[in-house]
């Protein structure tokens, strides 16, 4: 599933549990990252799609070329992001533009990881072993309705999360300057 959007949904769940050790853009670039190669290769050959990318070591290079080429775009982004926020939306939708190399990298390898064993539940191309085990001990495990809901469940339960973070930062901004 090139550039699939549910895998984000465990990336949200991590930022809401772990906000200063996980970056949530860096999980996102890392598993954009790693569908650019099924993309392609459905485009110029067809299947099998998944390869080297979906791997362990593969993943774990992607990782490594997000940290590497890509926090400083994210940055950029990030500004420009809030520059488009009037004063009311960044309130609540408003971001920190900078994105410190340690949460990055963790945003990008648990990104980059997960995508792997995500996808091994339901692509029987995915090696996520390879180079030392051959074939997907993952696959079938659990059927695509179920892991599709299991990401939608983290997408939620992240979301709530987060928003009850910023809604108790919010209280307690409130509380210190009238106080």
């Amino acid at each position: 599933m090139p550039v699939t959007p549910f895998h984000l949904g465990a990336g949200v769940l991590l930022k809401a549990a772990a906000p200063t050790r996980v970056s949530w853009v860096g999980f996102a670039l890392a598993n954009v990252v790693i569908d650019v190669e099924p993309a392609l290769n459905l485009v110029r050959e067809g299947d099998p799609a998944h390869r080297a990318m979906h791997t362990l070591p593969g993943a774990t290079l992607a990782a490594a070329a997000c940290v590497a080429l890509l926090r400083r775009p994210g940055e950029w982004a990030l500004g420009r992001w809030n520059r488009w926020l009037s004063p009311a939306q960044a309130r609540w939708l408003g971001v920190g533009a900078t994105l410190p190399r340690g949460p990055f990298a963790s945003g990008a390898l648990l990104g980059a990881w997960s995508h792997v064993g995500l996808d091994a539940l339901m692509h029987f191309d995915v090696a996520p072993l390879a180079p030392w085990r051959p074939g997907n001990p993952l696959l079938d495990r659990l059927d695509v309705m179920h892991l599709h809901a299991l990401c939608l469940a983290a997408t939620a339960l992240g979301l709530v999360g987060l928003l009850l973070r910023r809604a108790y930062a919010l209280r307690r901004e409130a509380m210190t300057k009238a106080g």
